[in-house]
């Protein structure tokens, strides 16, 4: 991972092979960052995504092993109990150009990964709502 700050921003350049959630959770504890609002683009050959039923209370995932275009990443940099959690949801490409998203879990870059980050000036915390058993931005 390379990355530079300007006067507000960090832009990230994930490279091939490279954790695009681990990463973004190691740029957070190394630079100390209070939270963030993430956005990327890139390409992946590997994704874990899923979809959250509400009833349920879980998550229905799929492995994608495939070439994929990230069309759009988006997402929250927060804090929990075991420190930093990176809250993102991804639209991903195919070759056949139709579009498959949802929650991100992990993926790896097969090309780039760029990401900007946006830190906020104060800290960003999640809790356990019980509701969803889920770790839900915590404000006030």
């Amino acid at each position: 991972m390379r990355y530079l700050r300007d006067k507000r921003n960090y832009v990230v350049k994930l490279s091939p092979g490279e954790q695009v959630m681990a990463s973004l959770m190691d740029l957070a504890r190394g630079e100390r960052l209070a939270g963030a609002e993430l956005r990327g683009i890139g390409a992946v050959n590997q994704a874990r995504i899923g979809f959250f039923q509400p009833l349920e209370r879980r998550y229905d995932t799929r492995d994608l092993h495939e070439n994929l275009e990230v069309v759009s990443l988006l997402g929250s940099l927060a804090y929990g109990d075991q420190g930093p959690m990176v809250h993102a949801h991804v639209s991903l490409g195919r070759s056949d150009f139709s579009l498959v998203g949802g929650h991100l879990f992990e993926a790896t870059v097969s090309v780039t990964m760029e990401v900007f980050v946006t830190p906020t000036s104060k800290r960003l915390e999640r809790e356990l709502d019980q509701r969803f058993d889920l770790n839900l931005l915590k404000l006030g």
